[in-house]
Protein backbone atom coordinates (compact mmCIF):
# COMPACT_ATOMS: atom_id res chain seq x y z
CA UNK A 1 0.00 0.00 0.00
CA UNK A 2 0.95 3.53 0.10
CA UNK A 3 2.71 5.22 2.43
CA UNK A 4 -0.25 7.13 3.50
CA UNK A 5 -2.36 4.18 3.74
CA UNK A 6 -0.89 2.45 6.82
CA UNK A 7 -3.82 0.53 7.84
CA UNK A 8 -4.24 -1.55 4.91
CA UNK A 9 -2.90 -5.20 4.59
CA UNK A 10 0.11 -6.27 2.97
CA UNK A 11 2.03 -3.14 3.46
CA UNK A 12 6.28 -3.15 3.80
CA UNK A 13 8.80 -0.93 4.11
CA UNK A 14 9.21 1.55 1.28
CA UNK A 15 12.69 1.76 -0.04
CA UNK A 16 15.21 4.20 -1.54
CA UNK A 17 19.01 3.65 -3.38
CA UNK A 18 21.61 6.23 -2.50
CA UNK A 19 21.15 8.68 0.02
CA UNK A 20 19.16 11.29 -0.90
CA UNK A 21 18.84 14.83 1.95
CA UNK A 22 15.51 14.48 3.95
CA UNK A 23 12.49 16.28 3.30
CA UNK A 24 12.88 18.13 6.30
CA UNK A 25 16.44 18.79 5.75
CA UNK A 26 15.24 20.74 2.28
CA UNK A 27 11.86 22.02 3.17
CA UNK A 28 10.44 23.78 6.33
CA UNK A 29 7.15 23.03 7.49
CA UNK A 30 5.58 26.53 6.52
CA UNK A 31 4.28 26.93 2.84
CA UNK A 32 6.42 30.69 3.07
CA UNK A 33 9.60 28.16 3.65
CA UNK A 34 8.87 25.79 0.65
CA UNK A 35 8.46 28.68 -1.99
CA UNK A 36 11.84 30.00 -1.00
CA UNK A 37 13.65 26.92 -1.14
CA UNK A 38 12.30 26.51 -4.34
CA UNK A 39 12.88 30.01 -5.38
CA UNK A 40 16.00 29.40 -4.34
CA UNK A 41 16.86 26.53 -6.08
CA UNK A 42 16.06 27.64 -9.64
CA UNK A 43 18.81 30.44 -8.87
CA UNK A 44 21.13 26.94 -10.03
CA UNK A 45 22.41 25.51 -13.00
CA UNK A 46 19.10 23.81 -13.36
CA UNK A 47 17.35 27.14 -13.63
CA UNK A 48 20.04 28.21 -16.11
CA UNK A 49 19.14 24.87 -18.58
CA UNK A 50 15.68 24.87 -18.26
CA UNK A 51 14.67 28.33 -19.75
CA UNK A 52 10.80 29.86 -18.84
CA UNK A 53 9.38 29.94 -22.78
CA UNK A 54 6.72 31.88 -23.93
CA UNK A 55 4.63 31.39 -27.10
CA UNK A 56 4.51 34.82 -29.01
CA UNK A 57 1.30 35.84 -30.00
CA UNK A 58 0.24 34.56 -33.54
CA UNK A 59 2.07 31.45 -32.70
CA UNK A 60 -0.25 29.41 -30.47
CA UNK A 61 -0.75 32.26 -27.82
CA UNK A 62 1.44 34.19 -25.04
CA UNK A 63 1.32 32.05 -21.94
CA UNK A 64 4.10 31.89 -20.13
CA UNK A 65 5.33 28.08 -19.05
CA UNK A 66 7.27 28.84 -15.51
CA UNK A 67 9.08 26.14 -13.77
CA UNK A 68 6.62 25.39 -10.34
CA UNK A 69 8.80 26.89 -8.04
CA UNK A 70 9.49 23.71 -6.21
CA UNK A 71 11.31 22.08 -8.98
CA UNK A 72 14.71 20.86 -8.74
CA UNK A 73 17.71 22.52 -9.70
CA UNK A 74 19.32 18.94 -10.78
CA UNK A 75 17.88 15.53 -11.33
CA UNK A 76 17.44 12.64 -8.77
CA UNK A 77 19.64 9.66 -9.12
CA UNK A 78 17.75 7.72 -6.37
CA UNK A 79 15.63 5.18 -6.85
CA UNK A 80 12.44 4.35 -4.38
CA UNK A 81 9.99 1.27 -4.38
CA UNK A 82 7.44 0.72 -1.97
CA UNK A 83 5.85 -2.89 -1.67
CA UNK A 84 8.03 -4.00 -4.39
CA UNK A 85 11.06 -6.77 -4.51
CA UNK A 86 13.56 -6.04 -6.92
CA UNK A 87 14.97 -9.34 -8.31
CA UNK A 88 17.50 -9.23 -10.91
CA UNK A 89 18.51 -6.15 -12.80
CA UNK A 90 19.83 -5.90 -16.22
CA UNK A 91 22.24 -3.19 -17.86
CA UNK A 92 20.90 -2.26 -21.03
CA UNK A 93 19.39 -0.23 -23.27
CA UNK A 94 16.78 -2.54 -24.80
CA UNK A 95 13.72 -1.71 -23.96
CA UNK A 96 10.80 -4.01 -23.39
CA UNK A 97 8.40 -1.89 -26.26
CA UNK A 98 5.27 -3.51 -24.76
CA UNK A 99 3.31 -1.46 -28.00
CA UNK A 100 1.40 0.74 -25.54
CA UNK A 101 -0.38 -1.74 -23.87
CA UNK A 102 -1.43 -3.14 -27.33
CA UNK A 103 0.55 -7.03 -26.86
CA UNK A 104 2.36 -9.20 -24.86
CA UNK A 105 6.08 -8.61 -25.96
CA UNK A 106 6.45 -12.35 -24.93
CA UNK A 107 7.82 -14.92 -27.09
CA UNK A 108 7.30 -18.20 -26.05
CA UNK A 109 8.84 -21.83 -26.70
CA UNK A 110 8.73 -24.81 -24.25
CA UNK A 111 9.76 -23.18 -20.83
CA UNK A 112 12.15 -20.59 -22.47
CA UNK A 113 10.82 -16.79 -22.77
CA UNK A 114 12.17 -14.21 -24.83
CA UNK A 115 10.94 -10.74 -25.14
CA UNK A 116 11.12 -8.57 -28.63
CA UNK A 117 13.81 -6.04 -28.13
CA UNK A 118 16.04 -9.85 -27.56
CA UNK A 119 16.24 -10.25 -24.07
CA UNK A 120 16.06 -14.26 -22.27
CA UNK A 121 13.77 -13.82 -19.20
CA UNK A 122 13.70 -18.33 -18.90
CA UNK A 123 15.30 -17.71 -15.70
CA UNK A 124 13.83 -14.56 -13.42
CA UNK A 125 17.42 -14.26 -11.78
CA UNK A 126 19.41 -13.69 -14.39
CA UNK A 127 17.98 -12.36 -17.85
CA UNK A 128 20.67 -12.35 -21.11
CA UNK A 129 20.20 -10.80 -24.02
CA UNK A 130 19.58 -14.00 -26.67
CA UNK A 131 19.15 -12.58 -29.67
CA UNK A 132 19.17 -9.10 -31.56
CA UNK A 133 16.43 -7.23 -31.14
CA UNK A 134 13.68 -9.02 -33.08
CA UNK A 135 12.33 -5.73 -35.78
CA UNK A 136 9.22 -5.45 -34.05
CA UNK A 137 7.84 -2.00 -32.91
CA UNK A 138 3.76 -3.59 -32.38
CA UNK A 139 1.71 -6.66 -31.73
CA UNK A 140 3.32 -10.03 -31.28
CA UNK A 141 1.46 -13.33 -31.40
CA UNK A 142 1.77 -16.66 -31.93
CA UNK A 143 -0.55 -17.44 -35.28
CA UNK A 144 -2.77 -20.72 -35.17
CA UNK A 145 -3.63 -21.32 -38.53
CA UNK A 146 -0.14 -20.45 -39.53
CA UNK A 147 1.56 -22.30 -36.63
CA UNK A 148 4.21 -19.34 -36.55
CA UNK A 149 4.84 -16.49 -34.56
CA UNK A 150 4.26 -13.25 -36.24
CA UNK A 151 4.74 -9.90 -35.06
CA UNK A 152 4.78 -6.45 -36.90
CA UNK A 153 7.60 -3.61 -37.08
CA UNK A 154 6.21 0.11 -38.01
CA UNK A 155 7.29 3.35 -40.23
CA UNK A 156 6.30 6.31 -39.13
CA UNK A 157 7.57 10.10 -39.72
CA UNK A 158 8.30 11.86 -36.71
CA UNK A 159 6.69 13.89 -34.02
CA UNK A 160 7.91 17.75 -33.66
CA UNK A 161 10.27 17.54 -30.95
CA UNK A 162 10.25 20.44 -28.09
CA UNK A 163 12.71 22.09 -26.66
CA UNK A 164 12.82 24.43 -23.56
CA UNK A 165 11.67 27.41 -24.79
CA UNK A 166 8.66 25.73 -26.55
CA UNK A 167 7.95 22.63 -24.67
CA UNK A 168 4.72 20.98 -26.37
CA UNK A 169 6.61 21.36 -29.56
CA UNK A 170 6.62 24.58 -32.18
CA UNK A 171 4.27 25.59 -34.74
CA UNK A 172 4.26 28.52 -37.28
CA UNK A 173 0.76 29.29 -36.59
CA UNK A 174 -0.11 32.28 -39.36
CA UNK A 175 -1.97 35.49 -37.81
CA UNK A 176 -5.28 33.83 -38.95
CA UNK A 177 -4.90 30.67 -37.26
CA UNK A 178 -3.86 28.41 -40.12
CA UNK A 179 -1.96 25.32 -38.98
CA UNK A 180 -1.87 23.05 -42.31
CA UNK A 181 1.94 22.71 -43.58
CA UNK A 182 3.09 25.49 -40.98
CA UNK A 183 5.67 23.49 -38.89
CA UNK A 184 9.01 23.90 -40.24
CA UNK A 185 9.93 20.52 -38.64
CA UNK A 186 6.94 18.50 -40.26
CA UNK A 187 7.78 20.54 -43.64
CA UNK A 188 11.68 19.61 -43.58
CA UNK A 189 10.81 15.87 -42.50
CA UNK A 190 7.84 15.38 -45.17
CA UNK A 191 9.70 16.83 -47.99
CA UNK A 192 12.95 15.28 -47.65
CA UNK A 193 10.74 11.90 -47.69
CA UNK A 194 8.24 12.32 -49.58
CA UNK A 195 6.65 9.17 -51.65
CA UNK A 196 8.94 7.15 -48.73
CA UNK A 197 6.91 4.11 -47.58
CA UNK A 198 4.94 4.15 -44.01
CA UNK A 199 3.40 1.31 -42.56
CA UNK A 200 3.44 -1.94 -40.82
CA UNK A 201 5.99 -4.36 -41.90
CA UNK A 202 5.08 -8.15 -41.13
CA UNK A 203 7.87 -10.68 -40.07
CA UNK A 204 7.76 -14.45 -38.89
CA UNK A 205 9.63 -14.48 -35.72
CA UNK A 206 9.06 -18.35 -35.16
CA UNK A 207 13.03 -18.59 -34.94
CA UNK A 208 13.62 -14.89 -33.24
CA UNK A 209 17.31 -14.90 -34.23
CA UNK A 210 16.04 -15.55 -37.98
CA UNK A 211 13.03 -12.83 -38.67
CA UNK A 212 11.93 -13.56 -42.22
CA UNK A 213 9.81 -10.15 -43.92
CA UNK A 214 6.89 -11.71 -45.02
CA UNK A 215 4.98 -7.93 -46.33
CA UNK A 216 5.06 -4.15 -46.20
CA UNK A 217 1.68 -2.86 -46.53
CA UNK A 218 1.83 1.33 -46.84
CA UNK A 219 -1.31 3.43 -44.93
CA UNK A 220 -1.15 5.66 -46.98
CA UNK A 221 1.10 7.44 -50.29
CA UNK A 222 0.52 10.38 -47.83
CA UNK A 223 -0.50 11.60 -44.58
CA UNK A 224 1.25 9.66 -41.78
CA UNK A 225 1.19 5.80 -40.01
CA UNK A 226 0.60 5.53 -36.32
CA UNK A 227 2.79 3.97 -33.88
CA UNK A 228 0.25 2.11 -31.70
CA UNK A 229 -1.96 -0.71 -32.95
CA UNK A 230 -3.90 -3.46 -31.66
CA UNK A 231 -3.80 -6.75 -33.00
CA UNK A 232 -4.69 -10.51 -30.90
CA UNK A 233 -3.68 -12.87 -33.88
CA UNK A 234 -6.66 -13.14 -35.07
CA UNK A 235 -7.95 -11.94 -38.64
CA UNK A 236 -7.92 -8.16 -38.21
CA UNK A 237 -5.46 -5.22 -36.65
CA UNK A 238 -6.64 -2.24 -35.48
CA UNK A 239 -4.62 0.26 -36.74
CA UNK A 240 -4.39 3.95 -35.54
CA UNK A 241 -4.10 5.38 -39.00
CA UNK A 242 -3.60 8.46 -40.69
CA UNK A 243 -4.09 7.48 -44.81
CA UNK A 244 -3.77 10.74 -46.11
CA UNK A 245 -4.21 14.69 -45.54
CA UNK A 246 -7.23 14.59 -45.41
CA UNK A 247 -7.46 14.71 -41.16
CA UNK A 248 -6.91 17.52 -38.99
CA UNK A 249 -4.60 17.49 -36.24
CA UNK A 250 -4.49 20.59 -34.29
CA UNK A 251 -2.28 19.82 -32.06
CA UNK A 252 1.96 20.51 -32.07
CA UNK A 253 2.94 16.95 -32.04
CA UNK A 254 1.95 15.61 -36.03
CA UNK A 255 1.07 17.08 -39.11
CA UNK A 256 -1.48 14.76 -39.56
CA UNK A 257 -4.06 13.29 -37.62
CA UNK A 258 -5.29 9.44 -36.97
CA UNK A 259 -8.21 7.45 -37.31
CA UNK A 260 -9.13 4.14 -36.99
CA UNK A 261 -7.54 2.02 -39.86
CA UNK A 262 -8.47 -1.72 -40.00
CA UNK A 263 -6.78 -4.48 -41.91
CA UNK A 264 -7.30 -7.73 -42.64
CA UNK A 265 -3.85 -9.93 -41.70
CA UNK A 266 -5.40 -13.57 -42.06
CA UNK A 267 -2.03 -13.74 -44.54
CA UNK A 268 0.23 -11.53 -43.20
CA UNK A 269 1.95 -11.99 -46.00
CA UNK A 270 -0.87 -10.26 -48.50
CA UNK A 271 -2.42 -7.50 -46.13
CA UNK A 272 -5.44 -5.96 -47.31
CA UNK A 273 -7.11 -2.91 -46.74
CA UNK A 274 -10.75 -3.03 -44.69
CA UNK A 275 -12.02 -0.34 -43.09
CA UNK A 276 -11.81 3.31 -42.55
CA UNK A 277 -13.44 5.46 -39.58
CA UNK A 278 -13.10 8.58 -37.94
CA UNK A 279 -15.29 11.10 -35.93
CA UNK A 280 -17.43 13.34 -38.02
CA UNK A 281 -15.41 16.68 -37.81
CA UNK A 282 -12.69 15.34 -37.91
CA UNK A 283 -11.90 16.07 -41.31
CA UNK A 284 -10.72 19.21 -42.56
CA UNK A 285 -13.91 19.66 -45.13
CA UNK A 286 -16.29 18.97 -42.00
CA UNK A 287 -15.34 22.30 -40.27
CA UNK A 288 -19.17 23.04 -39.36
CA UNK A 289 -19.41 19.73 -37.37
CA UNK A 290 -15.79 20.19 -36.01
CA UNK A 291 -17.28 23.42 -34.02
CA UNK A 292 -19.72 21.85 -32.22
CA UNK A 293 -16.72 20.64 -30.06
CA UNK A 294 -15.76 22.71 -27.32
CA UNK A 295 -12.09 22.84 -28.05
CA UNK A 296 -12.10 23.31 -31.87
CA UNK A 297 -9.70 26.30 -32.57
CA UNK A 298 -7.87 26.10 -29.46
CA UNK A 299 -4.75 24.67 -31.20
CA UNK A 300 -3.61 22.44 -28.36
CA UNK A 301 -6.42 19.36 -28.62
CA UNK A 302 -5.67 15.71 -29.44
CA UNK A 303 -8.32 15.12 -31.95
CA UNK A 304 -7.84 12.11 -33.65
CA UNK A 305 -6.90 8.53 -32.80
CA UNK A 306 -4.64 6.58 -30.34
CA UNK A 307 -3.96 2.97 -29.87
CA UNK A 308 -6.02 1.97 -32.50
CA UNK A 309 -9.29 -0.01 -31.32
CA UNK A 310 -9.39 -2.49 -28.38
CA UNK A 311 -11.16 -5.79 -30.05
CA UNK A 312 -11.61 -8.02 -26.54
CA UNK A 313 -13.10 -10.79 -28.88
CA UNK A 314 -12.82 -11.14 -32.17
CA UNK A 315 -15.16 -10.39 -34.46
CA UNK A 316 -14.64 -13.54 -36.84
CA UNK A 317 -15.30 -15.34 -33.44
CA UNK A 318 -18.31 -13.51 -32.43
CA UNK A 319 -17.35 -10.40 -31.03
CA UNK A 320 -19.01 -7.42 -31.54
CA UNK A 321 -17.47 -4.41 -29.97
CA UNK A 322 -14.43 -2.48 -30.47
CA UNK A 323 -13.10 0.46 -28.04
CA UNK A 324 -11.81 3.23 -29.98
CA UNK A 325 -9.98 6.04 -27.95
CA UNK A 326 -10.43 9.46 -30.08
CA UNK A 327 -8.33 11.63 -27.76
CA UNK A 328 -9.92 14.46 -26.90
CA UNK A 329 -13.37 13.83 -29.11
CA UNK A 330 -13.51 10.93 -26.42
CA UNK A 331 -13.52 7.29 -26.04
CA UNK A 332 -16.08 5.44 -28.85
CA UNK A 333 -17.95 2.40 -28.55
CA UNK A 334 -17.94 0.84 -31.98
CA UNK A 335 -20.00 -1.71 -32.96
CA UNK A 336 -17.62 -4.10 -35.59
CA UNK A 337 -20.41 -6.32 -36.60
CA UNK A 338 -20.01 -5.34 -40.54
CA UNK A 339 -16.39 -4.92 -40.18
CA UNK A 340 -15.96 -2.88 -43.53
CA UNK A 341 -18.46 -0.40 -42.12
CA UNK A 342 -17.78 0.15 -38.39
CA UNK A 343 -20.47 2.14 -36.16
CA UNK A 344 -20.49 4.24 -33.03
CA UNK A 345 -22.76 3.11 -30.86
CA UNK A 346 -21.30 4.01 -27.58
CA UNK A 347 -19.30 7.20 -26.68
CA UNK A 348 -17.90 8.85 -22.93
CA UNK A 349 -15.80 11.50 -22.48
CA UNK A 350 -15.44 13.07 -19.05
CA UNK A 351 -16.66 16.92 -18.60
CA UNK A 352 -13.64 18.48 -17.31
CA UNK A 353 -11.16 17.41 -19.55
CA UNK A 354 -8.72 20.27 -20.77
CA UNK A 355 -6.89 20.24 -23.91
CA UNK A 356 -3.54 21.44 -22.32
CA UNK A 357 -0.60 19.23 -22.91
CA UNK A 358 -2.20 15.37 -22.90
CA UNK A 359 -4.15 12.70 -24.88
CA UNK A 360 -7.04 11.21 -23.59
CA UNK A 361 -7.46 7.76 -23.93
CA UNK A 362 -3.92 7.33 -25.27
CA UNK A 363 -4.90 3.81 -24.27
CA UNK A 364 -8.24 1.60 -23.89
CA UNK A 365 -7.28 -0.90 -21.68
CA UNK A 366 -9.78 -3.68 -21.41
CA UNK A 367 -9.60 -5.14 -17.57
CA UNK A 368 -9.40 -8.92 -18.74
CA UNK A 369 -10.90 -11.39 -16.39
CA UNK A 370 -10.22 -14.61 -18.59
CA UNK A 371 -13.65 -15.56 -17.87
CA UNK A 372 -15.54 -13.40 -20.85
CA UNK A 373 -16.16 -10.15 -22.05
CA UNK A 374 -14.33 -7.74 -19.50
CA UNK A 375 -16.82 -5.41 -17.56
CA UNK A 376 -14.24 -2.24 -16.98
CA UNK A 377 -11.89 -0.86 -19.00
CA UNK A 378 -9.19 2.25 -18.24
CA UNK A 379 -8.91 4.87 -20.48
CA UNK A 380 -5.22 5.77 -19.39
CA UNK A 381 -4.11 9.59 -20.39
CA UNK A 382 -0.51 10.26 -21.57
CA UNK A 383 0.61 13.64 -20.18
CA UNK A 384 2.96 15.49 -22.52
CA UNK A 385 4.23 18.06 -21.00
CA UNK A 386 7.36 18.16 -18.98
CA UNK A 387 7.81 19.98 -15.48
CA UNK A 388 4.25 20.08 -14.58
CA UNK A 389 3.57 23.31 -16.57
CA UNK A 390 0.36 21.93 -17.31
CA UNK A 391 -3.24 20.69 -15.30
CA UNK A 392 -2.78 17.02 -13.68
CA UNK A 393 -4.58 14.49 -16.09
CA UNK A 394 -5.72 11.46 -14.53
CA UNK A 395 -6.98 8.27 -15.84
CA UNK A 396 -10.18 6.58 -15.81
CA UNK A 397 -12.05 3.19 -14.69
CA UNK A 398 -14.86 2.87 -17.46
CA UNK A 399 -17.94 0.48 -16.45
CA UNK A 400 -18.56 -1.48 -20.36
CA UNK A 401 -21.45 -3.61 -19.35
CA UNK A 402 -23.73 -1.49 -21.65
CA UNK A 403 -21.65 -0.95 -24.75
CA UNK A 404 -24.53 2.15 -25.10
CA UNK A 405 -23.69 3.39 -22.20
CA UNK A 406 -20.23 3.10 -21.37
CA UNK A 407 -19.75 5.17 -17.87
CA UNK A 408 -16.32 6.96 -15.68
CA UNK A 409 -17.20 5.78 -12.59
CA UNK A 410 -13.79 5.91 -11.01
CA UNK A 411 -10.29 8.20 -11.65
CA UNK A 412 -7.18 6.56 -11.03
CA UNK A 413 -5.64 8.67 -7.83
CA UNK A 414 -2.73 10.99 -8.32
CA UNK A 415 0.77 9.45 -7.14
CA UNK A 416 1.91 10.62 -3.82
CA UNK A 417 6.04 11.28 -3.32
CA UNK A 418 7.82 9.03 -1.46
CA UNK A 419 8.48 10.28 2.03
CA UNK A 420 12.28 9.46 1.69
CA UNK A 421 12.01 12.07 -1.35
CA UNK A 422 14.09 15.36 -1.33
CA UNK A 423 11.21 16.80 -2.73
CA UNK A 424 7.60 17.23 -1.93
CA UNK A 425 5.39 16.23 -5.26
CA UNK A 426 6.43 14.75 -8.35
CA UNK A 427 5.52 17.72 -9.92
CA UNK A 428 9.03 18.99 -8.44
CA UNK A 429 10.54 16.36 -9.69
CA UNK A 430 11.59 17.17 -13.20
CA UNK A 431 10.28 15.52 -16.75
CA UNK A 432 6.73 14.51 -17.39
CA UNK A 433 4.91 14.10 -14.75
CA UNK A 434 1.58 11.71 -15.60
CA UNK A 435 0.59 8.81 -16.84
CA UNK A 436 1.54 6.84 -20.46
CA UNK A 437 0.70 3.38 -20.65
CA UNK A 438 -1.13 0.79 -18.92
CA UNK A 439 -0.24 -3.75 -18.44
CA UNK A 440 -0.42 -5.42 -22.04
CA UNK A 441 -2.79 -7.35 -23.69
CA UNK A 442 -2.94 -11.17 -23.29
CA UNK A 443 0.28 -11.86 -20.98
CA UNK A 444 0.35 -15.56 -19.68
CA UNK A 445 -1.16 -16.95 -16.33
CA UNK A 446 -4.46 -16.16 -14.92
CA UNK A 447 -5.70 -12.29 -14.46
CA UNK A 448 -6.16 -10.88 -11.58
CA UNK A 449 -9.08 -8.12 -12.28
CA UNK A 450 -8.91 -6.60 -8.77
CA UNK A 451 -5.07 -5.05 -9.71
CA UNK A 452 -3.75 -3.74 -12.79
CA UNK A 453 -0.21 -1.33 -13.41
CA UNK A 454 -0.04 1.47 -14.94
CA UNK A 455 3.48 3.82 -15.95
CA UNK A 456 3.79 7.63 -15.24
CA UNK A 457 6.90 8.77 -16.00
CA UNK A 458 8.62 10.39 -13.53
CA UNK A 459 5.70 8.83 -10.77
CA UNK A 460 7.39 5.43 -12.08
CA UNK A 461 5.71 2.06 -12.44
CA UNK A 462 2.35 2.25 -9.91
CA UNK A 463 0.13 -1.20 -9.05
CA UNK A 464 -3.41 -0.43 -8.81
CA UNK A 465 -5.55 -2.11 -6.75
CA UNK A 466 -8.74 -1.65 -8.53
CA UNK A 467 -10.87 -3.80 -6.72
CA UNK A 468 -13.45 -1.17 -6.06
CA UNK A 469 -13.73 0.41 -9.39
CA UNK A 470 -14.76 3.63 -8.32
CA UNK A 471 -12.00 4.01 -5.76
CA UNK A 472 -8.51 2.57 -7.05
CA UNK A 473 -6.11 2.86 -4.56
CA UNK A 474 -1.65 3.28 -5.39
CA UNK A 475 -0.82 0.42 -3.41
CA UNK A 476 2.48 -0.17 -4.66
CA UNK A 477 5.32 1.56 -6.88
CA UNK A 478 8.89 1.40 -8.20
CA UNK A 479 10.34 4.63 -9.64
CA UNK A 480 13.73 3.72 -11.64
CA UNK A 481 16.15 6.51 -10.90
CA UNK A 482 16.70 9.81 -13.44
CA UNK A 483 19.05 9.43 -16.23
CA UNK A 484 20.37 12.38 -18.39
CA UNK A 485 22.15 15.34 -18.39
CA UNK A 486 20.02 18.41 -16.66
CA UNK A 487 21.69 20.51 -19.12
CA UNK A 488 20.84 18.25 -22.07
CA UNK A 489 16.61 18.91 -22.30
CA UNK A 490 15.97 16.05 -24.41
CA UNK A 491 18.14 13.42 -22.41
CA UNK A 492 15.92 13.75 -19.68
CA UNK A 493 12.63 15.29 -20.23
CA UNK A 494 10.81 12.06 -20.74
CA UNK A 495 12.99 9.79 -18.33
CA UNK A 496 12.17 7.18 -16.77
CA UNK A 497 9.80 6.57 -19.53
CA UNK A 498 8.73 2.66 -17.92
CA UNK A 499 7.29 0.23 -19.87
CA UNK A 500 6.34 -3.09 -17.90
CA UNK A 501 3.91 -5.86 -17.89
CA UNK A 502 3.16 -8.91 -15.77
CA UNK A 503 3.71 -12.51 -16.07
CA UNK A 504 0.32 -13.80 -14.19
CA UNK A 505 1.74 -17.10 -14.11
CA UNK A 506 4.83 -16.46 -12.20
CA UNK A 507 3.86 -13.41 -10.26
CA UNK A 508 6.49 -11.40 -11.74
CA UNK A 509 6.52 -8.30 -13.03
CA UNK A 510 9.40 -7.31 -15.73
CA UNK A 511 10.26 -3.21 -16.34
CA UNK A 512 12.48 -1.31 -18.44
CA UNK A 513 13.52 2.24 -18.49
CA UNK A 514 16.22 3.86 -20.74
CA UNK A 515 19.00 2.10 -19.04
CA UNK A 516 17.84 -1.27 -17.26
CA UNK A 517 15.53 -4.58 -17.50
CA UNK A 518 14.34 -5.11 -13.83
CA UNK A 519 12.57 -8.36 -12.46
CA UNK A 520 10.67 -7.60 -9.81
CA UNK A 521 7.65 -9.12 -7.87
CA UNK A 522 4.98 -7.48 -4.99
CA UNK A 523 2.78 -9.44 -2.34
CA UNK A 524 -0.07 -8.19 -3.63
CA UNK A 525 0.69 -10.59 -6.61
CA UNK A 526 1.40 -13.64 -4.21
CA UNK A 527 4.75 -15.69 -4.07
CA UNK A 528 6.93 -14.99 -7.16
CA UNK A 529 7.93 -18.08 -9.00
CA UNK A 530 12.14 -17.79 -9.68
CA UNK A 531 12.49 -20.58 -12.05
CA UNK A 532 11.89 -21.42 -15.41
CA UNK A 533 8.09 -22.29 -16.08
CA UNK A 534 6.28 -23.61 -19.37
CA UNK A 535 3.09 -21.22 -20.03
CA UNK A 536 -0.06 -23.31 -19.73
CA UNK A 537 -2.38 -20.83 -20.28
CA UNK A 538 -2.87 -16.84 -21.28
CA UNK A 539 -4.71 -14.13 -19.64
CA UNK A 540 -7.19 -14.28 -22.89
CA UNK A 541 -7.90 -17.36 -24.19
CA UNK A 542 -8.19 -17.02 -27.69
CA UNK A 543 -4.87 -15.93 -27.95
CA UNK A 544 -1.50 -18.00 -28.59
CA UNK A 545 -4.15 -21.11 -28.73
CA UNK A 546 -1.24 -23.84 -29.82
CA UNK A 547 1.72 -21.56 -29.40
CA UNK A 548 3.33 -25.32 -28.07
CA UNK A 549 2.69 -27.21 -30.96
CA UNK A 550 5.98 -26.80 -32.18
CA UNK A 551 8.19 -27.41 -29.01
CA UNK A 552 11.95 -27.76 -30.25
CA UNK A 553 14.24 -30.70 -28.70
CA UNK A 554 17.64 -29.11 -29.22
CA UNK A 555 17.47 -25.24 -30.09
CA UNK A 556 17.71 -22.78 -27.24
CA UNK A 557 18.81 -19.47 -27.70
CA UNK A 558 21.95 -18.83 -25.94
CA UNK A 559 21.65 -21.71 -23.33
CA UNK A 560 21.79 -25.27 -23.50
CA UNK A 561 19.00 -27.96 -23.22
CA UNK A 562 21.05 -29.48 -19.62
CA UNK A 563 19.60 -25.76 -17.89
CA UNK A 564 16.53 -25.87 -18.71
CA UNK A 565 13.75 -28.21 -17.31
Amino acid sequence: MSDHDDDKPHAVESHTSGAPLSRRTLFKTTAGAVVAAAGSALAGRGADAQVTGILPPGQGGGVPFYLPLCSQPDLDRNQYWHNFEIHAKLATDRNINTGDGSSCPLWVRGAQRILTCGIDITDPKKPFVAVDAMPIRGPLNYVTHLKKWIGFGNVAFGMAPGCPEYPRGYRNYTPEGEVRGENKFFDDVYTAHAGEFRGIIAYDVTDPSKPVLLSKFSTGKTGNNGHAHFWDGGRYMYLMGSWDESLRHEGVSYKYGFGLQIVDVWDPANIKDVAKWWVPGQRWDEEEEYRKFPFAGQQRAWAGNHGGAAVPRRVEDGGKYGYCGMGHFGMYVLDLTDIKHPKPVGHVAHPLEDTQSAIPYHTCFPVETGKGYPRYLIGVVEENSPDSRNNWHTSYMIDIQNPQKPKIVGLLPRPVAPKEAPWPDFACNRGRFGFHNSGTWAPPGDPNPNVTLLTAFNAGLRFYDISDPTDPKDVAYFVPAKTGDIEKWFTWQRNPEVFAFIEWDRNLIWASDSSNLYCLSTPLLGKPVLEPRKVEKWAVPHVNVGWDDQTPTSVYFGRPLSRMP
